[in-house]
């Protein structure tokens, strides 16, 4: 179970994609995709639609809709689609009705919601007119801090697959190797990364790979992983970018310093 599911009252099994029928948009690319189930749900799992239903029912609504099947809502879709499915052809309908993915048009990716109808990179409506180099928030410690993917654990539902989360290895924090040897670290050496929110526990990875002056935290990890249970969030702050009001989770700095031996002081916040 993953740290974030361990807040919730309820948990709720959920199937699988092959053990339900559904349909599927990409993110970022113009295809469209629908699936057909193959085997039964294990144990207590339901699909979404299936939730759906039991709690219409135990909420008293007897309507119709709420006795369809996934397949039923599927082939609705389908025969009746909206914006977007209307001018496929008749090989691609088939191709979505026995379960399949198929390419469409780029249809309103250019439809530009300006008053031009262009891309607009003069904005006479903004304080600042024209995009341009802006300082990050950062702060007042030497190294920029950075989160970065693992190839194993993208994200926390592979910490789920024992193999991967082994494969992978400890929480490690990347590391110019001039900025090492300014704080006299070597390469897998343990060490603490702090700010005035937090510290988090790494094994260092020195490499000339990241640049001078920046660290990089690696990976999705567990709270059981950690020796205080603090992650990389503990050093991030909570606010939000100026515009679209999207994280600001890589404009953070942080100092590090090697651990000669964890004390209980080292554990607290």
């Amino acid at each position: 179970m993953t740290d974030t599911a361990r807040y919730a009252d309820i948990i709720l099994p959920a199937t699988f994609s092959v053990e339900q029928s559904d349909c599927y948009s990409s993110y970022g690319y113009c295809s469209f995709g629908a699936a057909r189930k193959i085997i039964p749900a294990s144990g207590e799992c339901k699909s979404n639609w299936d939730i759906f239903c039991l709690l219409a029912q135990g909420m008293g609504y007897a309507e119709k809709h709420f006795q369809r099947s996934e397949d039923e809502l599927l082939e609705e879709l389908l025969s009746y689609p909206e914006e977007g499915l209307q001018n496929i052809n008749d090989a691609q309908r088939e191709t979505l009705k026995i379960g399949g993915m198929i390419s469409l048009p780029f249809a309103d990716h250019t439809d530009w919601k300006t008053p031009v109808g262009k891309v607009q990179i003069i904005n006479d409506d903004l304080d600042v007119r024209i995009p341009q180099y802006q300082e990050p928030h950062g702060g007042t410690y030497p190294l920029r801090l950075i989160a970065v993917p693992s190839t194993e654990t993208l994200n926390s539902i592979f910490l789920e697959r024992d193999g991967l989360v082994q494969s992978r290895g400890a929480m490690s924090l990347v590391m110019n190797p001039a900025d090492a040897a300014d704080r006299s670290i070597s390469d897998g050496d343990k060490i603490v990364a702090f700010n005035d929110m937090g510290k988090v526990y790494f094994d260092a990875h020195v490499t000339p790979l990241i640049a001078y002056g920046t660290v990089a935290a690696v990976g999705i990890f567990k709270s059981s992983q950690s020796a205080n249970r603090n992650l990389v969030n503990a050093l991030h702050h909570e606010r939000l970018s100026d515009m679209g009001e999207a994280t600001t989770l890589n404009d953070n700095t942080v100092d590090v310093r090697r651990l000669t031996g964890l004390q209980e002081s080292d554990l607290d916040l």
